[in-house]
């Protein structure tokens, strides 16, 4: 698992988080990014690196905050089907909701889905983690896929790019009951071989 930043760091990932949902990826600089955080161009090169690090490092940051949100949802559910539909549903909700996915799509759909299409596995890796530990929790009592942690953490993370970067393809995914009713339909017994509504 990833670990946080410290907090310098983290201050400076956040500047960067809220100047993309201010004007985009694109329209972002270095500049834009030490100013918000009070720092000097030179302080973010050396503690952080350049613009892809910084964009990579804040996008981590916020999958990480994303996995929090989804733990919290999950409190008090204790069956894994049901658990995996409220992680899947939580994490596409969430990720779609994001100030800055939102702000990326409104200045540009194209660039958006291709510049997210390259670099949302950082975010995505880091808030799939709750739905990756469901799923081999239900491996090891004996249901679920025997596919290896590695290829079970890739096809969940294909699974949640697809329905977050392009949720007008394929059935409509455009509300939160269109992604449960399909995560419930076809997404928990695929992976798992049983639906939320399925006798134990």
């Amino acid at each position: 698992m990833v670990s946080p930043p410290e907090p310098r760091i983290a201050a400076i990932l956040d500047a960067a988080l809220e100047q993309f949902a201010a004007v985009g990826f694109m329209k972002t600089s270095m500049a834009d990014v030490a100013r918000r955080a009070g720092v000097d161009r030179v302080t973010v090169y050396r503690t952080i690196g350049g613009a892809m690090e910084v964009r990579d490092a804040a996008l981590t940051l916020a999958g990480l905050r994303m996995a929090a949100q989804i733990e919290e949802s999950l409190v008090g559910i204790d069956d894994p089907a049901a658990k995996l539909e409220q992680a899947f549903v939580s994490m596409v909700m969430t990720f779609r909701s994001h100030p800055v996915l939102v702000k990326a799509m409104e200045v540009g759909r194209g660039e958006a889905l291709d510049d997210l299409s390259q670099r949302s596995a950082m975010w995505l890796t880091s808030g799939a983690e709750p739905i990756v530990d469901i799923l081999k929790t239900s491996r090891a009592s004996g249901r679920g896929s025997v596919v290896d942690d590695a290829d079970l953490a890739s096809v969940v993370l294909r699974l949640l790019h697809s329905m977050v970067v392009f949720p007008d393809i394929g059935p409509a995914m455009t509300s939160e009951d269109d992604v449960r009713n399909f995560v419930r339909r076809a997404v928990v017994p695929l992976i798992i071989g049983q639906s939320p509504d399925s006798p134990k």
